[in-house]
């Protein structure tokens, strides 16, 4: 199923048939949503311009909560599991998450929390250690790089 919506926004939807529910309220410029999931839910909050989600996961059940409010904030995840379960929120402006895990774990439960402007997160790779890590972020022009290897 692909779905493509066009108001100041562009969402593309590819392999859904579960819940999605998406709010975007964009003051002039578009944001844009990219989400490709095999099961569960995404509930997507974006506020503000230029903020992008690119989420693939591969899953047996998810759900993602991902929160983006200022400007030119970035969100790109590919993610393997059984269980996803995802928290994501960026407050401030052109703040980015990039995370590569393509280390198959049973289940996910991870939070990440970036407020301030200008932080960098990169996750590459996934274990049992990193599969429940909680990241926050405050501040400006900082950078955290983890790497979960097993």
């Amino acid at each position: 199923m692909a779905l493509f919506f066009q108001s100041h926004a562009q969402v593309d939807l590819t392999n859904r048939s579960d819940l999605m529910v998406i709010q975007q309220i964009v003051e002039t410029n578009p944001s844009q949503t990219i989400i490709q999931n095999n099961q569960g839910s995404v509930f997507l909050n974006q506020i503000g311009q230029f903020n992008k989600a690119n989420i693939n996961s591969n899953s047996r059940s998810s759900s993602y909560l991902i929160n983006q409010t200022g400007t030119s904030n970035s969100i790109y995840q590919y993610k393997i599991a059984t269980v996803l379960n995802e928290r994501m929120d960026q407050l401030g402006n052109n703040n980015r998450v990039f995370e590569i895990a393509n280390n198959f774990v049973e289940k996910t439960d991870s939070k990440i929390n970036q407020q301030g402007n200008n932080l960098r997160l990169e996750k590459y790779g996934n274990n049992d250690i990193g599969a429940n890590m909680e990241i926050n972020m405050k501040g400006n022009y900082r950078t955290v790089i983890v790497r979960n290897y097993q």
